[in-house]
């Protein structure tokens, strides 16, 4: 390889110097008058090179060597570029180069790769569409166009929402049934169509254009997922089936054969965590929350299970345009399916930490609707259900988190509500827990794991949220030698007094801000070394003084 002469580097790095002494020069007057008497010259730089180059592209057109230098080289230059030097490079013809460098090697990768991100950085979303119509008979020219197009999208998915649906969802669906037997292309198709499908027009352009009958198809036709490519196809064509379910697409249409794929996705993959989540949404979507309360019941598959509560505990109550009886009738529901669930898997702690969020999050939405007296009910059991999860799974650390938080949770979404659900979980939290008199369920809990941070900091915010200041004010007192409790327990103030939630009396708030300053100075002599315990406190102290200011 022929080294790089030392000369042009040497001019290269004095460029380049040019250009860091300016753009830290820039505000003086000096530096701008240097540079304006330079654009021009710059100018004709960069334009004699791009055009040296599309020369020699173009008098090497048959070597494929020389054309992808050329296009990284054109690649470099463009990328980030703003108006000028796009405007150099378009009046340098280098469209037509491209064009005629994609067409003579429509099976290089690489280079498609490249010269379609270039067309991308110069025209935008409309010429990647046009690029994938034409290189529809190359499998690597779709596959190029595709993989640009979808990263084209997530970066400026405001172009996505300006295209015409219509038209950008044919060009697609084209050139994946210009290759059905290309299953790498089907899933990078599908990827992309189930990214754009979050939109309801193309939704829409989906089902005018067929779209379903070759999706189904193309589903049907995959007798087994032994292969990681097939099971890649699945993952990918329940979650486009699932995103087409939210409406517009008109699934219903094809229900039966869309019931009866995703039956046999689901029975053929119920270890896998991916297709199970996407295909149970889609099975909601299609038949409501009353699908996945049936395959609660009727799976002892653990995986299954898990992935089902995880899309029970994502429902979203009270946003529908269901009457409110009807969503209150269906939240007990998931209340009782969900607390048998959790004693019919009662030694699975995955199956318990999915469960502990369902009960939690809909309990949530009955604390709204007390005046219903059976899902009152529901509600009450499922708050004592949660305290009792608390209670008898007091050695597993990460499972007392979980369901610590989805009590948190719980507390933040029902604060302010005069609800005797969330009464009967604060109840249960303070209630004494049997280790020793006087000792609360939350301090037994904070006493028996001192070392681990992460679940002190959970107990301190739950004990902020359901019992205020004092709470914390109280285990800090309980607990002046462990660097571990004080730490967390100066962190949950800081966060109380910067948002101001307690809800104390003034006088009480008072009493405990002022203990609680008391106590963290006491207990400084645990955090000895601990920089940060003290940078808490004088966070805790700055919020406490502007209160009162």
């Amino acid at each position: 390889m022929t080294e790089p002469a030392d000369d042009v580097l040497d001019l290269f790095r004095a460029l380049h110097g040019l250009h860091t002494a300016y753009y830290y020069s820039s505000h003086e007057p000096v530096a701008n008058r240097a540079v304006v008497r330079l654009r021009q010259a710059l100018e004709q730089v960069v334009g004699l090179a791009i055009v040296h180059v599309l020369d020699e592209m173009q008098s090497g057109l048959a070597d494929p060597q020389v054309q992808q230098v050329g296009v990284s080289f054109l690649k470099a230059v463009v990328a980030d570029s703003k108006g000028t030097t796009k405007n150099i490079i378009q009046r340098a013809g280098v469209e037509q180069v491209l064009v005629r460098s994609m067409t003579s090697h429509p099976c290089t990768e690489n280079l498609l790769t490249e010269a379609l991100a270039v067309l991308d950085e110069l025209h935008g979303m409309a010429a990647l569409l046009q690029a994938l119509e034409h290189l529809r008979p190359s499998a690597p020219g779709t596959r190029a166009a595709l993989q640009t197009l979808r990263i084209t999208a997530s970066k400026r998915w405001q172009e996505v929402e300006q295209c015409p649906p219509v038209p950008l969802t044919r060009v697609i669906i084209d050139a994946l049934q210009a290759h059905p037997t290309e299953t790498d292309l089907l899933i990078l198709g599908m990827q992309l169509l189930g990214d754009l499908a979050a939109l309801p027009e193309l939704r829409v352009a989906f089902f005018q254009l067929n779209g379903w009958d070759w999706l189904l198809q193309v589903l049907e036709s995959q007798p087994s997922k032994d292969s990681w490519e097939g099971l890649q196809l699945q993952q990918e064509g329940v979650r486009l089936i699932a995103q087409l379910c939210r409406g517009g697409a008109s699934g219903e249409v094809h229900s039966r054969r869309v019931e009866a794929i995703l039956e046999q996705v689901l029975q053929r993959s119920q270890n896998d965590g991916r297709v199970l989540y996407w295909g149970l949404w889609a099975v909601q979507q299609l038949h409501g929350f009353g699908s996945l309360l049936g395959t609660l019941r009727a799976h002892s598959n653990p995986d299954v299970v898990k992935q089902t509560l995880r899309s029970l505990s994502d429902l979203a109550w009270g946003q529908g345009d269901e009457a409110e009886s009807a969503e209150a009738q269906h939240a007990m529901q998931v209340l009782q399916n969900v607390i048998e669930a959790m004693r019919s898997f009662a030694g699975d702690t995955e199956v318990l930490r999915e469960a502990a969020f369902v009960l939690a999050r809909t309990a949530a939405f009955a604390t709204q609707h007390e005046g219903i007296a059976p899902l009152r009910e529901a509600a009450l059991v499922a708050a004592s259900a949660l305290i009792e999860l608390l209670q008898a799974k007091g050695g597993d650390s990460g499972l007392l988190q979980s369901v610590l938080e989805a009590i948190g949770e719980f507390l933040e979404m029902s604060q302010g509500l005069q609800s005797v659900v969330r009464a009967r979980i604060c109840e249960g939290l303070s209630a004494a827990s049997g280790s020793g008199a006087g000792t609360s369920l939350l301090s037994k809990v904070s006493a028996e794991h001192e070392s681990n941070s992460r679940l002190q900091g959970v107990v301190m915010w739950v004990a902020g949220l359901s019992h205020g200041v004092a709470a914390i004010v109280t285990e800090m007192q309980c607990n002046q030698k462990s660097f571990s409790v004080q730490i967390a327990a100066l962190r949950a103030l800081t966060a109380i007094y910067s948002q101001q939630i307690d809800q104390e009396a003034q006088d009480a708030n008072m009493v405990a801000r002022t203990a609680c300053i008391r106590v963290a100075r006491d207990s400084g002599a645990c955090a000895e070394g601990h920089k940060d315990y003290f940078t808490v406190i004088d966070h805790v102290i700055s919020h406490y003084l502007l209160l009162f200011q």
